[in-house]
């Protein structure tokens, strides 16, 4: 009688134990992802979106995923007022290769300066804070260690927290050096363990899921990116110097959901006038 009771308890202990994965809103899915089989989670990988820091910042660069002129996508996408979910946690997305067994973060920043004295800003810490609290909860959810790990440690397979340089430097399959040099790493990382006691202890909850808003575009601002960071998967999620860049950005994202309603007319004149230009 004694084993199947102890057997009881250690299973409600795991049950009581046992965190949800955050739920915030869900604006996918993204063009570009690999399906189903990114689960075990073995490490959160922080990145920058060089794109505004501002309010819509973050829907906006998910309805930006959901265009065709996405060049990759991310689970997560954070600005200082909001978070949104882009890409199902249980899905591989096109975010610091390789990306199985990986949950990507994207963080509204233009990076101008390399980041220099951003991280320090009012908007930036309310971001850091959000970041702070989802990153808590994906590795409570996926008991994935409250850590940096680096090249060496993720080569080794070890669990933990990172951004994508890191992940640039171990695996040499990209070349992004996102968020920086100037993040905080060790000051974000005391902020996750601090998020994780709160949650542990019941006094935080995590984002909870709110009726998605109407995806309209807002008025877009001039960043002000460091021109030998951007490729140009990174100037149409909106860090192009030009307002003919973000303006291409805007049709393209048109097409998509022109091509989502059916209306193949209107998708093949955007189209066409990326293409060509408007017709006379």
């Amino acid at each position: 009688m004694m084993i199947p009771l102890m057997a009881g308890m250690l299973l409600l202990l795991h049950v009581m134990l046992h965190f949800k994965a955050p739920s915030p809103p869900y604006l996918g899915p993204p063009d570009k992802h690999s399906g189903q089989g990114n689960k075990p989670i073995k490490r959160v990988v922080i990145h920058c979106t060089v794109s505004p820091t501002e309010r819509g910042g973050a829907r906006r660069i998910a309805a930006y995923f959901r265009s065709d002129a996405a060049g990759g996508s991310a689970h997560y996408v954070v600005d200082p007022y909001e978070i949104v979910q882009a890409v199902y946690d249980s899905w591989v997305a096109w975010h610091a290769p390789p990306n199985p067994n990986s949950l990507g973060i994207e963080l509204c920043c233009t990076l101008s300066n390399k980041g220099r004295k951003h991280w320090g800003r009012d908007d930036h810490r309310l971001m850091l804070r959000r970041a702070a609290r989802l990153t808590a909860a994906l590795c409570l959810a996926y008991d994935v260690p409250i850590r940096k790990i680096g090249p060496v440690g993720l080569r080794a397979g070890r669990k933990g927290i990172c951004g994508h340089h890191h992940v640039s430097q171990a695996f040499g399959q990209s070349s992004h050096w996102d968020p920086g040099p100037y993040f905080p790493w060790k000051e974000f990382i005391r902020m996750c363990r601090h998020e994780a006691e709160e949650l542990r202890s019941g006094k935080a909850e995590p984002e909870q899921p709110k009726k998605p808003a109407p995806q309209q575009p807002a008025e877009p601002t001039e960043p002000r990116p460091e021109p030998d960071h951007l490729s140009r998967h990174e100037r149409a999620m909106g860090a192009g110097p030009t307002l003919v860049d973000r303006g291409r950005a805007w049709i393209e994202i048109a097409a998509y959901r022109a091509k989502q309603e059916g209306n193949d007319t209107r998708r093949r004149r955007l189209l066409e006038w990326l293409d060509k230009g408007p017709k006379k």
